[in-house]
């Protein structure tokens, strides 16, 4: 039970921190796709983009499809972004993105990291990807250290923007949860 109740906690900051990553790297984009690539801004539809791997353009065009119902429907950019997994906004932070897009976009989405090294980001948001797809599975987590992926996700959404970080912290139950491990 304590398992599910730490989980749920971590579930609830985590998607909270998902939905501030992913808007501060879709504005990075946006303004990359408009600037270097004299683009409308939809960044997802451009095949001029580069990707460096068809998983993540497959999971792009995915997001897209889910996005307007297979083409049923209006594309919206807000819901293309909504629809895009944390695993393809974690994957755009790897090391094969450094010169393409980390460099001249993606490092600006954390203006508070004064290091601006890619490798600051990617680890610990490689880690809690992985939290969360094992919280999604319903998978045990008890034997992480739940309360280092905490203060990873605090730091990292620190790193976006303070006040963000800061109302996660005020509104979460992560400590509270994991005061009662058993």
């Amino acid at each position: 039970m304590w398992n599910t109740r730490a989980a749920g906690a971590l579930h609830e900051d985590l998607g909270a921190f998902e939905v501030i990553l992913r808007n501060a790297l879709d504005r990075q984009l946006t303004r990359y796709h408009q600037i270097v690539l004299s683009g409308d801004g939809r960044w997802y539809a451009d095949p001029r983009m580069p990707w460096k791997s068809k998983k993540l353009a497959d999971q792009i065009d995915r997001a897209r499809a889910q996005a307007t119902r297979n083409g049923r429907t209006p594309e919206i950019h807000g819901k293309v972004i909504a629809e895009a997994t944390f695993g393809v906004w974690r994957y755009m932070l790897a090391a094969n993105y450094q010169a393409t897009l980390w460099a001249p976009a993606l490092r600006r989405a954390f203006p508070h990291l004064r290091s601006q090294k890619r490798e600051m980001i990617y680890t610990p948001v490689d880690r809690l990807n992985a939290l969360r797809n094992r919280i999604a599975h319903h998978e045990p987590v008890h034997h992480q250290n739940l309360e280092a992926r905490h203060k990873e996700l605090l730091r990292v959404a620190g790193w976006i923007d303070p006040a963000a970080a800061a109302w996660i912290a005020e509104t979460s139950r992560v400590k509270q949860v994991l005061v009662g491990r058993p």
